[in-house]
């Protein structure tokens, strides 16, 4: 754990809320810092940052850390909100930018990451499937302990970032089934812009077997077909199992691989 210093990181995918937090609009976010480090950012609310502390996927800020609390998981970084500032939009960086900033977290197979979990503690990283062997599995929600606590986190989540997710309880727990380097791995996918998909669909059709159609054309096809790579963390509960907690696909986000915005340049001084 890092404490006591100033550090930048290019701001890679939002995290998962954390449950315990009922009520509070808590949240994160996965980065990487200039030297090529992942690290986790929380907590915050984010509507109690000032409008200029606001970030994107893709922005590079700056911020303090606090002193360490009950997570020990050494890429968590606590962050002083009151610190937080925006030293450069993601608006102003070219798609070949955006793909330099995800390539510096190397991708390491999925069995050699437990393993360094079980070694060192390392409960962050960044996996490439196998070509063509992601598959996408839809679980609908059977009102156990274990799914009230999945749809509180997304509640969380999306009262910050997707009013979607506020309005409705998720419906379904997404997993991804995939190879890593050979090996078979079930991960669940705890991301809120594919729970927002995913309600969308099912709102959308009529027919739910058309609405996980669509789902898995989406997860299975399109975006691997952006040489999608999966931001996988271990989770604060007694299991530590690994979930995918974020999607890069193309040198984006996935926020931004589906919702493209023009790269504006940036301001140049004015002469004098």
């Amino acid at each position: 754990m890092v404490t006591g210093t100033t550090e930048c990181a290019w701001v890679l995918v939002p995290a998962f809320a954390q449950p315990e937090y009922r009520h509070v609009e808590l949240v994160g976010c996965i980065g990487i810092t200039p030297q090529g480090q992942l690290v986790r950012l929380y907590p915050w609310r984010f509507r109690d940052l000032r409008p200029e502390q606001r970030f994107a996927c893709g922005d590079l800020i700056e911020y303090d850390t606090d002193a360490p609390g009950d997570d020990l998981r050494p890429e968590t970084r606590y962050v002083d909100t009151r610190s937080v500032r925006v030293v450069q939009a993601a608006a102003y960086l070219t798609p070949q930018q955006h793909l330099q900033l995800w390539a510096q977290a190397p991708c390491v197979p999925m069995a050699d990451l437990q393993q360094a979990h079980l070694t060192d503690g390392t409960s962050l990283g960044v996996v490439r499937p196998d070509a063509g062997s992601l598959r996408l599995h839809l679980n609908p929600m059977d009102g156990s302990p274990r799914h009230r606590l999945l749809q509180e986190a997304f509640r969380q989540v999306g009262r910050a970032m997707h009013p979607t997710l506020a309005r409705h309880p998720v419906e379904m727990e997404m997993s991804y089934r995939f190879t890593s380097a050979g090996h078979a791995h079930a991960l669940r996918l705890l991301e809120g812009q594919a729970q927002a998909s995913c309600l969308r669909h099912l709102r959308r059709h009529a027919d739910p077997i058309e609405a996980q159609r669509q789902l898995r054309l989406k997860y299975e096809q399109r975006l691997p077909a952006l040489d999608l790579r999966l931001v996988v963390s271990t989770l604060r509960d007694p299991s530590h199992e690994f979930a995918v907690v974020g999607l890069l696909c193309n040198g984006t986000s996935l926020e931004q691989a589906t919702r493209a915005a023009p790269v504006r340049r940036m301001p140049q001084p004015a002469a004098h």
